[in-house]
């Protein structure tokens, strides 16, 4: 318990050095388990910083005036979106009065305003070119013909019919006459392609859901090499519609917030661990619903209050470290539940052999815990935090079991062995101490397997435990709190003996399982 929270702990400092706040400790856990990574791609994938580039006129129906007009409407909605910010830094005017907005709506994917010019009423139309030019094919092919260079357009049109009341009534089949195309740019960031190249290496599968037009979505997808092509979520009927999807596609666009949410729970239901990325209060509840929710810097307070993580600087490179340090954790819990519960196979199965026969038990408390913080306590430290690339891989209880019971019975076993012909033939004080080194000799033949790939460091940790062990056993003060006794005789060879055989056994068994994918793979 100690070392799985210090790991966990470490783990989070780490993360926060790298401005990665992790808001909730288990988070860690759940990293390394992560095999589906949602991604919006505005503030992601992109800068998130949109800047007006250009206004390109739609036909003659419009004057040019009346479109920078309605567009300083627009712009000068206090309570608008992002859009309306950027519109305002260009488009300007004294000459309208506001009769009424129609609020941007996520399920109908425009804005409205009606205005007064000179005692005049118009009507007009800000949106998604797909919606508000869908009876206007030549316009709308100029929209999507932008669209297919990775910028975000809308579409202006006045509406010759009054508009709709309400902020969620479509505006499919209301006549309107194009006014002008709004075209966006924002940047791709320069780290996402990177990013995304090291989640691919790592069979973590990526998909992209963003409410912008699937055209725009994916020519950003292409610039960063990703495969495939774009899905409009706006077209499923059902919500089979989207799973169907889902199990070939990895890009989408206009999808809605309740779609994301939806989408989050059906891959959770294909058994995958889901982590999602977003900053916009539409991906509040996918965030919340998914297995690791990830907010921006930049996040709007909702969605930063139900994420587990917060990349602070907003930064997507973060990311990567995420993975790694969520994967060392796990791998390295995984590498020490396997000493610790050896111990326990041991400590139970001499406990059942001493019952059952009757005999005084091999070791005195203070002995098994020299034994405990010499092969397992003092290493299960630095290899709680040790770098550990190991991918992960499901089944973590599984393996553990299927190498610490084996191990552990080893070990019992050769404690037995080692004990039998000592403890009635010599003082009592002198077998246990012989099988204390028995059982010395196999504890630090497991704690080799589970180090491995021994490099420099590791096996100076081998060999300082082993040093240790013989100071204690020929320094007179530690020899006595620790009751070892071992004077150099045909006693001592048997219990090293022993203890040899036993470390042979636990190195054949390690291999069998390796050749039979028992156990752990290594790093």
């Amino acid at each position: 318990m100690l070392l799985t929270s210090l790991a966990f702990g470490v783990a989070a400092i780490q993360l926060a050095a790298r401005k990665v706040l992790v808001q909730e400790l288990a988070a860690v856990e759940v990293l390394a388990r992560v095999d589906v990574l949602c991604l919006d791609k505005t503030g992601t994938l992109t800068s998130g910083e949109l800047v007006l580039d250009r206004t390109e006129p739609l036909g003659d129906a419009v004057a040019d005036d009346e479109t920078a007009v309605a567009l300083a409407a627009f712009g000068a909605d206090d309570a608008g979106n992002a859009t309306a910010g950027i519109l305002s830094s260009r488009f300007r005017s004294d000459r309208y009065r506001i009769v009424r907005r129609v609020p941007f709506s996520s399920a109908t994917k425009y804005s409205g305003v009606v205005i007064a010019v000179d005692g005049v009423e118009s009507s007009w139309v800000l949106g998604a070119p797909e919606r508000v030019l869908a009876d206007h094919g030549d316009e709308l092919a100029s929209a999507n013909t932008i669209a297919a260079t990775g910028q975000r357009t809308l579409a202006l049109v006045r509406t010759v019919d009054p508009l709709p009341k309400g902020s969620h009534v479509p505006i499919a089949g209301l006549a309107v006459q194009p006014a002008a195309l709004v075209v966006l740019s924002e940047t791709v960031r320069p780290e996402a392609a990177a990013t995304l190249g090291y989640f691919a290496e790592q069979s973590v599968r990526v998909v992209i859901m963003s409410g912008d037009n699937p055209i725009t979505v994916e020519a950003i997808a292409r610039s960063l090499d990703l495969p495939g092509a774009a899905i409009d979520a706006s077209t499923f009927q059902d919500d089979a519609a989207l799973a169907d999807a889902l199990k070939s596609n990895d890009i989408f666009g206009r999808v809605s917030p309740e779609q994301k949410r939806t989408a989050v729970g059906l891959l959770q239901e294909q058994g995958r661990t889901v982590a999602m990325t977003g900053d916009g209060v539409n991906d509040a509840m996918a965030i919340k619903d998914a297995n690791l929710g990830i907010a921006m810097g930049t996040a709007t307070a909702a969605t930063k209050a139900v994420s587990r993580l917060v990349l602070l600087d907003n930064r997507f490179d973060r990311l990567p470290d995420v993975l790694a340090f969520g994967r060392r954790v796990i791998a390295n819990v995984e590498r020490v539940s396997n000493i610790f519960l050896a111990k326990t196979v041991y400590g139970i199965l001499l406990a059942l052999v001493s019952a059952v026969l009757l005999w005084p038990f091999p070791f005195l408390p203070r002995q098994l815990t020299l034994v405990s913080t010499l092969a397992i306590g003092i290493p299960s430290f630095f290899l709680a935090l040790a770098p550990n690339r190991r991918i992960y891989q499901p089944g973590v209880l599984k393996r553990i079991l299927r190498y610490s019971i084996p191990t552990g019975v080893i070990a019992g076993l050769t404690c037995v062995v080692a004990y039998l012909p000592l403890y009635r033939s010599i003082p009592l004080h002198e077998a246990r101490s012989v099988t204390t080194i028995a059982l010395f000799c196999v504890s630090l033949w497991i704690l080799c397997v589970l180090t491995r790939p021994l490099s420099g460091l590791r096996l100076a940790l081998l060999a300082s435990v082993a040093a240790a062990m013989a100071l204690v056993c020929v320094i007179p003060f530690t020899a006595n709190f620790f009751a070892m006794h071992v004077p150099l005789t045909l006693d001592l060879v048997w219990g090293i003996l022993v203890g040899a055989v036993g470390a042979a056994g636990i190195e054949l068994f390690y291999r069998f399982a390796r050749r039979r994918g028992l156990v752990f793979d290594r790093e």
